[in-house]
């Protein structure tokens, strides 16, 4: 096929940057192309007309307000699990670089640091325009100062503000590179 053929040609990286088809999680899928390092989704999926696509993410949208809800509610546990069933589901969702977000928050909110770097660096790796980067580059900061890696944590609050000036993002780093200063 033309896109079988435009993903052979890039490496298997989407064109518009967006990740297409299953999750890395799915190893043994009968869908998987050897050497092209995505998951293709089913030929139905595939096939999916405007119709149909509107009415996914229509689904996307509602499971995401339903797992941010549980978040908001506090059950971290829950919502943490229900934003990777929701990756899985709708990777290409458009909804799918805030619910990696938020997963990097529910890690953070248990203080699982580390996991919350995994989750927050996906953001950008996944999802590199998507307007939830600088605010994930930001958590990364106050992730990598909870873990006591000031070298680190000043490293990415000043990413911040070099790659998002003026963004509310660079104040709050600028304010949280004042912090670690005094606190020298």
């Amino acid at each position: 096929s033309v896109a079988l053929a435009r993903l052979r040609e890039t490496g298997g990286k989407p064109i518009d940057g967006r990740p297409r088809g299953g999750s890395a999680s799915q190893p043994n899928s009968s869908n998987s192309r050897s050497g092209l390092g995505v998951v293709s989704p089913p030929a139905s999926a595939a096939a999916v007309d405007g119709k149909n696509r509107g009415t996914m993410e229509k689904q996307a949208r509602e499971r995401y307000e339903r797992v941010l809800t549980t978040f908001k509610q506090g059950d971290l546990d829950k919502a943490g699990e229900g934003f990777v069933e929701f990756l899985v589901q709708y990777p290409s969702s458009m909804r799918a670089p805030n619910a990696q977000y938020w997963l990097g928050e529910c890690y953070y909110g248990k203080k699982q640091y580390k996991k919350a770097i995994e989750a927050y660096s996906l953001v950008e790796v996944k999802y590199p325009a998507s307007e939830k980067v600088p605010a994930a580059l930001l958590k990364k900061g106050y992730a990598y100062q909870a873990l006591n890696e000031p070298q680190q944590a000043r490293a990415m609050l000043k990413r911040v503000l070099k790659v998002y000036p003026g963004s509310p993002e660079a104040s709050k780093a600028s304010d949280r590179l004042n912090q670690l200063r005094a606190l020298q």
